[in-house]
């Protein structure tokens, strides 16, 4: 079985590389517009889908002839396949890309050597390996540059996975329920929770003072654009903790745990349905569930995602009642039939569980 990884490294490129990597990455975007642009002309004046070559457009735009040919040529394909598998006969077309501090090109032929990222049209580039990379068929490099104005390499790797049903038999004691709650993150079903710190909130103040003075300075000027870096750096802290505080906690649930089972949540819909807002979009809870999701699949494990419309908060996990009369505000309850008070969300972590584990006993 098979899958997709994604290794990512901080590169540091130093100033001729900085300006190579950005022309490449304006450069694609400049190309990948203007052929789109033709080919959404000419399917509207023939009717047919045509194609067009970087070469045509190095009297337009001269410099794209200093720029790696390979990535041109990259450019071309993937827009012919991105406008053969729109619906272009419905005027459906891809969209155009904008001008943004970020960006990313997909670079060809480039080739490590120790510390050393060799790109072709750029240079041997500075990265930093904080972990190795694996010893798997890479398909795929990205270079990316960030709202911050910092730079990454991807390496797209494919995995070789093993068979999760082979072996590692679903039981009672390796199997764990988690239920999604606002104010702890998520409940499990021994009734424990994590310490999730609010990362958005944290750090709301500061975000809050430098957007304050971005709006006092003149748009396109120097000191905008520094103060709009240090806004895009504050926001990338936000997320690359978070990004860091979640993988720890799936690696280790993913190491303690045979099988995983949550729901299938739409994060977005609660914030807006319950008023919710920061504190329920700041969980990244569906981030979580997809780290939990690959780590325990590569282990052979197993991870579950129940039907959402699932009764697990209402109904009783001692005796099988149904409370339809509960609400949100209801954060116990106690059962009319066999008396337990229960937890809401340890309740339904309960329920989640013993979903799974009644199919396999």
């Amino acid at each position: 079985m098979q899958s997709y990884i994604t290794y990512r490294y901080r590169l540091y490129p130093n100033n001729a590389q900085r300006a190579a990597i950005d022309d490449h990455i304006a450069g694609t975007r400049i190309l990948y517009n203007s052929i789109l642009s033709d080919k959404i002309a000419q399917y509207e004046r023939t009717g047919r889908n045509a194609s067009f070559c970087p070469e045509d457009y190095f009297r337009a735009y001269p410099f794209l002839k200093q720029l790696d040919p390979a990535v041109l040529r990259r450019v071309q394909k993937d827009l012919d396949a991105a406008f053969k598998a729109s619906d272009y006969k419905r005027a459906h077309y891809p969209f155009f890309r904008k001008t943004k501090p970020r960006g990313s090109y997909t670079a060809i032929a480039a080739t490590l050597d120790g510390n050393r990222l060799y790109l072709p049209a750029v240079g041997g580039v500075k990265v930093k390996f904080h972990r190795p990379t694996p010893q798997s068929k890479l398909i795929k490099t990205t270079i990316t540059r960030t709202a911050s104005g910092e730079y990454y390499v991807s390496f797209l790797y494919i995995q070789t996975m093993k068979r999760a049903h082979s072996f590692l038999p679903i039981t009672e004691d390796s199997t764990l329920g988690l239920d999604f709650s606002v104010p702890k993150f998520y409940v499990d079903s021994n009734g424990k929770s994590p310490s999730y710190p609010r990362f958005t909130e944290e750090a709301q103040g500061a975000i809050a003072r430098a957007s304050a003075v971005l709006r006092r300075r003149k748009k396109g000027s120097k000191r905008y654009e520094k103060q709009r870096r240090k806004l895009a750096r504050l926001y990338q802290q936000v997320k690359n903790r978070r990004l860091d505080w979640l993988h720890k906690e799936s690696r280790r649930l993913a190491g303690q745990y045979d099988t995983i089972v949550t729901e299938t949540l739409d994060i977005h819909d609660i914030a807006q349905r319950f008023h919710l807002g920061i504190r329920t979009l700041d969980s990244a809870y569906a981030t979580f569930q997809a780290f939990l999701a690959y780590k325990l699949e590569s282990q052979g494990k197993h991870f579950y995602k129940l039907n959402p419309w699932t009764p697990t908060s209402q109904t009783c996990s001692h005796c099988g009642y149904r409370n339809r009369d509960l609400t949100l505000s209801d954060r116990f309850w106690k059962c009319p039939k066999c008396g337990k008070t229960i937890s809401r969300d340890h309740n339904a972590a309960v329920n989640i569980k013993n979903r799974i584990t009644a199919l396999h006993r």
